[in-house]
């Protein structure tokens, strides 16, 4: 295709984001108890398209290229005789009746009564979801309706018979004052969204679009009771979600192979043409991130570095993404998923489309290698397709992970016979090792590399950033604090919008705040949250130095991963192969994303975990922080709480954690070795379980833990307890805790001689009894005895150097 292929497709797309929004003033009309339609629908098919149509014309009236974006209104009636419906437009009609049919296909199988009825909202993804049938959720959930935010309130689903008693027998203005209303959301949506009317460019004018449809439309339900079709659909996939799928599809339906397939299009026949066209499902993966995070000595500047480090690593990945994109002449929307390291996109076929992919592959690869020297790599795995092979999503999705697992041991394969050649440009004029990352080499004189400084001054720059820039082409302006990866593109931060061209920047993104502001494209969530301290200087981020300092008891900091259990199983197998669809994966890995990368920032501003986070990752489906070692508990616990409510209480969705607790000097490189160890232990038993002070616990098992010892620690402190006690019954469980057979029985005697003997007071005998044994077992010693001496010993200060594994 020539070079207007990408500007078209960003209409096609624009088109594809906005086919469905009729249905959306459908639904408020209906509450208004409006019910008519216009004669005008029968050349739509349904009322909902002709509301779409009338809604957005005049928006669009003056923009080039309208007539194609208000095709996608004729997605029921590709053969309407309407007087914008054009002979010239009719394959582009095709394209969005296509892309929306099969973008629909979750609908067939699962049936909500209750949306026929009166509760018309949108229920979570989360509680379909059910492996090895015994996980799904007790009970129904539901979404309220209100304009996305990171607050609990809004976000976090409700129990809907929970809800419903609540409303029982109330009139209806307290129904929707509980609920929410879809008037007041539309009104709402509709003062916002009329700003496009003022965005020239199609490019920016997509982007704002996108950040207005998701901030209103994530709650909103794709189909419900259909009175038009008679359908009972379950309402799990949001408008917004199945729109941003539609518009990928008909994006990728739009290349010179499909417009050939579509030109006779017949809609009577649209499953033999859907056989007919192919898409390209692909992913890429970026390697060496967890070692390339960590490898960093403890050299001035180290915590900056760290989260600049970190802040690259999760954009690299959309880097990458959308490098291929713009190459092959795609907007974002293409982008179906980014996070932990990967993207995932869809295109449509032409020949020789997978020369051309490797190729971009093999670019991506060579920057990565001249930058870094191979400690990051890059795989790109593909899958060619039939657009009816959605319908059986899950085999192609399994035959794409199948590939990438052997692209993966190919590590460097398309650049292997040039690795020396392009990793060797960095040793030109260089004398010396870097300092920092202690593996790139530097002129003499020059006090680190560049790309340590460059993550410095990033990680330094982070807690101002309040917008996020994106560019394929390398700005004029200096002195911005961001990436740039030549020939690829890059992300800069900004603290202010009136400060910068933003004419030079495809997209400028508010962080963390669904507040779109003039001047920007939309919203973006990064997990950014960082400590901070007030200094004669101003306000400054904390170091791990400091974090530590905070701690009660031992001043120790901890390293805390936790990640969602089984997560590639429940892509694979808990939607269901009937369920598994297109739409049905983008909401739920969507949905994901939202508490790590957005949820989260909020969660560590209140009072109790307000400066004592410092979060070096969060998004996809894992996280890494480090706090204070007393806070690292209370606030593992609480994510874990929170993600089992965010998830409707499906116990398919565990989490594991591992903490690592040093000092606040610890090496970084040795402590990310060792929290990802305690993360594998954790989930090596049971998994949904966590590994601290190097005991496994389960959830239950370490909160009862905790609660007990801070009984017993208070009682320390009123020195109506000694704390030389705990320490011998540490040194006991030590011995003779993990033993087994005879050997183990050693344990008590001399622990009821050293409770008689030292501890005053039956009450006291029997609450230090009761931190160790289980009565109600037989005596049996805790599983939890020896975390909860190291935890009481620490906690009331009995260790002061090194990491807790000396103890």
């Amino acid at each position: 295709m020539d070079g207007k292929a990408l500007r078209e497709r960003e209409l096609i797309a624009l088109g594809g984001l906005i086919h469905d929004i009729g249905k959306f003033w459908q639904r408020k009309r209906e509450e208004e108890g409006q019910r008519e339609r216009s004669e005008e629908s029968q050349h739509f098919g349904y009322a909902h398209a002709e509301f779409g149509f009338n809604l957005v014309r005049e928006l669009f009236e003056n923009r080039g290229g309208k007539d194609i974006i208000l095709s996608s209104f004729f997605h029921h009636k590709p053969n309407s005789e309407h007087e914008y419906a054009r002979d010239d437009l009719k394959v582009i009609r095709a394209i969005y009746r296509l892309a929306d049919w099969y973008a629909s296909t979750e609908r067939s199988e699962l049936t909500d009564i209750e949306s026929e009825k009166l509760f018309k909202r949108l229920k979570p993804v989360f509680q379909t979801v059910n492996l090895f049938n015994q996980c799904r959720s007790e009970g129904e959930y539901y979404y309220k309706l209100s304009p996305l935010s990171l607050d609990k309130e809004v976000i976090f689903p409700e129990n809907l018979y929970e809800a419903k008693d609540y409303v029982k027998g109330k009139e209806d203005e307290l129904f929707e004052e509980y609920y929410g209303s879809y008037k007041n959301l539309w009104d709402e949506f509709w003062r916002e969204f009329s700003r496009i009317k003022e965005i020239e460019e199609t490019s920016k004018a997509l982007s704002l679009a996108y950040s207005i449809l998701y901030k209103y439309l994530w709650c909103v339900p794709a189909s419900i009771y259909d009175r038009e079709r008679y359908h009972s659909h379950y309402p799990d996939v949001s408008l917004f979600d199945h729109s941003r799928v539609v518009s990928a599809l008909a994006t990728s339906l739009y290349t010179d192979y499909n417009l050939k397939v579509l030109e006779d299009y017949n809609d009577r026949k649209r499953e033999n043409f859907a056989q007919e066209v192919r898409l390209v499902l692909f992913e890429g993966d970026v390697s060496g991130i967890q070692r390339f995070l960590y490898d960093l000595a403890n050299y001035e500047k180290v915590a900056k570095r760290l989260r600049g480090r970190s802040l690259f690593l999760t954009l690299l990945p959309e880097i990458a993404g959308r490098y291929i994109l713009k190459e092959l002449g795609y907007p974002f929307v293409n982008l179906l998923y980014v996070g932990g390291g990967k993207f995932q996109a869809i295109i449509g076929y032409e020949e020789g489309i997978e020369e051309k992919l490797k190729d971009l592959a093999t670019e991506i690869e060579k920057t990565l290698i001249r930058e870094f020297g191979g400690k990051l790599g890059f795989v790109l795995y593909f899958k060619n397709l039939a657009l009816s092979d959605l319908r059986e999503y899950y085999k192609v999705v399994k035959e794409l992970m199948e590939r990438g697992e052997e692209q993966k041991k190919r590590k460097f394969s398309l650049t292997i016979q040039n690795f020396k050649s392009l990793a060797n440009r960095r040793l030109e004029g260089a004398t010396q090792i870097c300092p920092s990352c202690r593996w790139e080499v530097i002129p003499e004189g020059e006090e680190v590399c560049s790309w340590c400084e460059r993550f410095a001054e990033v990680g330094g720059f982070l807690p101002k950033a309040q917008y996020l820039l994106y560019t394929s082409k390398k700005p004029s302006v200096k002195n911005l604090k961001g990436f740039y990866l030549e020939p690829l593109g890059g992300f800069y931060l900004s603290d202010s919008v009136d400060t910068i061209p933003v004419k030079e920047f495809e997209e400028v993104s508010c962080l963390n705040s669904t507040e779109i502001q003039e001047g920007t494209t939309g919203f973006r969530f990064l997990a950014l949250t960082v400590p901070r301290k007030q200094t004669e200087e101003g306000t400054e981020v904390k170091t791990f130095e400091d974090l530590s300092e905070e701690a009660e008891g031992d001043q120790k900091i901890a390293f805390v991963m936790a990640d969602v259990d089984n997560m590639g199983l429940i892509f694979m197998k808990g939607l269901g192969e009937k369920n598994y669809t297109i739409s049905r994966v983008a909401t739920l890995s969507r949905s994901l994303d939202l508490f790590f990368s957005g949820y989260l920032n909020k969660l560590f501003q209140e009072e109790k975990f307000k400066d004592r986070v410092y979060t070096l990752y969060g998004g996809g489906d894992d996280l890494f922080i480090v706090v204070p070692w007393d806070t690292a508990l209370k606030a593992i616990e609480r994510i874990r709480e929170d993600f089992g409510e965010y998830t409707c209480r499906n116990r398919c969705f565990g989490l594991s954690s591992g903490v690592f607790v040093s000092g606040g000097s610890f090496p970084v490189r040795i402590a990310g070795d060792r929290v990802r160890e305690a993360e594998k232990r954790a989930k090596s038993e049971e998994k949904d379980r966590i590994c601290v002070l190097d005991e496994v616990l389960g959830w239950d098992e370490l909160k009862k833990a905790v609660e007990k010892a801070e009984r017993v620690a208070k009682e320390i402190e009123l020195k109506e307890i000694g704390r030389t006690n705990l320490y011998r019954i540490y040194m006991l469980l030590r011995t003779y805790g993990r033993a087994k057979g005879s050997e183990r029985l050693m344990f008590y005697p001399y622990f009821y001689y050293f409770l008689n003997r030292n501890v005053k007071g039956d009450e006291h005998r029997r609450l230090i009894e009761d931190l160790f044994i289980d009565q109600e077992r037989d005596y049996e010693i805790r599983d939890s005895a020896l975390f909860t001496a190291k935890y009481l010993l620490m906690k009331t200060r009995g260790v002061r150097s090194g990491a807790f594994k000396s103890l």
